[in-house]
């Protein structure tokens, strides 16, 4: 199961429901692999990603420069500690977002329209709904698991400054720019290539991880797009039907005639 305790996510209830807008190839690649994809977050839109806030970077170039501030904090933070994180703050800018591999869930207890418009670019695409419990059950405990966190960049640190040297911190938040998207994130962290995970679930690929789940627990529902061409919920719901996986295939709500 993947691990829900790390400090830097907040976790939701378990039966919070998740979705993942995408479009068919996604689908066929989930079904044939069975395994979900992981890229890094070089590869996302937001050149934020995996990046400091404005104050947090201010505050560790102070550690550098500034002898009587870095006495200061050493009394809250053990000196040892504090003397690493400078170190490995050097190396973050070029390492870090190399280092995060993400695979990303709406959490949602609705369908929206929204999502379908941002992240599925042509009618023929579909959202696969679930349970946060089960999404969890399904992954090894290496991957970290939880609700991003939307700050200001410009003038917030991430929320618990006592653990500003907690590296999944820069992962697990995101500008407010994109809290629309209410992002449960799945993480694997590998800083500089180094890690070897001890699950033979995960497997680097060339541009990210593979993480084998067992399908048929994770209780799925697959909701077609409301743009979809006609045929498209009964070829899906035949596709679904020969993997031997009892995910039902419905409709989008958003098809709903007017009430009057």
């Amino acid at each position: 199961m993947a691990d829900t305790t790390h400090e830097a996510f907040a976790q939701p209830e378990k039966n919070t429901p998740l979705w993942r807008y995408m479009d068919l190839a996604k689908l066929l690649d989930l079904l044939t692999t069975e395994s979900l994809f992981f890229p890094n977050v070089t590869s996302f839109d937001d050149a934020f990603e995996a990046t400091s806030p404005k104050p947090l970077v201010e505050e560790i170039d102070k550690l550098i420069s500034d002898d009587e501030y870095r006495k200061t904090r050493a009394e809250e933070i053990d000196e040892d500690v504090l003397q690493k994180t400078i170190e490995q703050f050097q190396n973050l800018k070029r390492e870090l977002r190399k280092s995060m591999f993400v695979s990303c869930w709406h959490a949602n207890a609705n369908e929206s329209a929204y999502m379908w418009k941002i992240y599925t670019q042509i009618g023929d695409s579909i959202a696969i709904q679930l349970p946060y419990e089960n999404l969890c059950a399904s992954l090894p405990d290496e991957v970290l698991i939880g609700l991003v966190h939307y700050i200001d960049y410009e003038g917030e640190t991430f929320r618990d400054r006592s653990l500003f040297t907690n590296l999944i911190n820069w992962v697990s938040h995101k500008r407010l720019a994109y809290a629309h998207e209410n992002e449960v994130r799945a993480v694997l962290f590998d800083f500089q290539g180094r890690h070897e995970f001890s699950s033979d679930k995960i497997k680097r690929v060339d541009d990210g991880y593979r993480v084998k789940g067992d399908l048929s627990n994770l209780d799925a529902t697959i909701v077609v797009n409301p743009d979809a061409s006609s045929w498209l919920a009964e070829a899906v719901n035949g596709l679904i039907a020969m993997t031997g996986l009892k995910w039902p295939v419905t409709q989008s709500a958003l098809l709903q005639e007017p009430y009057d």
